[in-house]
């Protein structure tokens, strides 16, 4: 299975990084900044380096690619829209609940915020076809409560109720 990761913030390192490991799957990385062992750099914002990217790579190249980033940030999110889609079978959006109306449960019946900067890209993707993950509490840098320990951030606080 060939399979393309568009972005390598925190998440999408660590995807790699398991793909990587797995019998039959091909992996193409891509980033603007990130590079892991094989990366291909292509800023998506800029539109010489989107034509040259689908100058490189045909229609279905990939049987899945999976986007981390937020699509909705770069210059021109309908040409990275019509290029990914032609390059890919299947695509997955990393998306994130924020998206939704803040209520105490989010389910996937809960009203989406039509105002989210995120809401018209996500409506296109879904349109043609693509599938979104919608994930709470993302980690990034700074973010994520494992490394807080493992860097000896978290202390214990002394219990001085008595």
């Amino acid at each position: 299975m060939k399979v393309g990761i568009f972005g390598l913030g925190y998440t999408g390192v660590r995807i790699a990084d398991l793909l990587k490991s797995q019998t039959g799957i091909e992996l193409n990385t891509f980033s603007a900044n990130t590079q892991i062992k094989g990366t291909l750099i292509f800023d998506f914002s800029n539109a010489v380096v989107l034509k040259q990217f689908s100058e490189k790579f045909s229609k279905n190249s990939f049987d899945l690619s999976l986007v981390t980033f937020p699509v909705q940030k770069l210059s021109d999110p309908t040409a990275f829209l019509d290029i990914l889609f032609s390059v890919s079978k299947n695509s997955i959006l990393l998306g994130t609940t924020s998206i939704y109306k803040r209520i105490p449960d989010i389910i996937e019946s809960t009203p989406i915020l039509k105002d989210h900067d995120r809401f018209a890209v996500e409506t296109d993707w879904l349109r043609r076809g693509g599938k979104i993950l919608r994930l709470c509490g993302i980690y990034g840098p700074l973010r994520n409560p494992a490394d807080w320990i493992r860097k000896g951030l978290v202390k214990k606080i002394p219990d001085n109720s008595i």
